[in-house]
């Protein structure tokens, strides 16, 4: 994430980064040139930074399920309006899963991973409506996409015993 952080700022906007880490707008550029020098950089002693380092991961959160999650819109017919799917219907998805370094070593899991649930205030966005949150802290989820292939209840179990469920 440190490495495209500057990226994912430009997607998501600076407002929303300062709104989640609430930091300024002083403080997330200087952040965003520390991590362009060194994205090694622990937060561990530096509150500012894991505020900064949650923001981020959360609106990585957010900003990947909106992209995959379809939505509704209004189609007016001669019959009224009615309603047309875009995309796919992710409300009823039961287990989700986060994996990669922002997730896993952000300050508040859960918090993060909430980011792609369902809004009633924007409810055509079909984002999951009550998931199971999961953690994937081996990286497994890649090579148990490709043993699935051939070998599908292997992975399933290995899956099953891996992957940690956040309470």
């Amino acid at each position: 994430m440190r490495y495209s952080a500057r990226a994912l700022t430009e997607a998501v906007g600076l407002e929303k980064v300062m709104e989640y880490s609430k930091l300024t707008e002083e403080e997330v550029l200087g952040y965003l040139e520390r991590y362009r020098q060194n994205p090694d950089l622990l937060s561990e002693q530096d509150e500012k930074m894991q505020a900064m380092d949650w923001a981020l991961a959360a609106l990585a959160v957010r900003n990947a399920v909106e992209r995959h999650a379809g939505i509704l819109e209004t189609v007016y017919t001669p019959f009224g309006a009615t309603f047309l799917q875009s995309g796919k219907d992710l409300t009823e998805i039961k287990t989700f899963i986060g994996t990669g370094g922002p997730v896993l070593n952000t300050i508040d899991k859960t918090a993060a991973l909430s980011q792609c649930l369902f809004e009633r205030e924007n409810p055509t966005q079909l984002k999951p409506k009550n998931p199971d949150f999961f953690l994937d802290s081996k990286y497994i989820l890649a090579a148990m996409g490709l043993l699935a292939e051939k070998y599908p209840r292997a992975a399933l179990r290995i899956m099953k015993r891996e992957l940690a469920q956040l309470v």
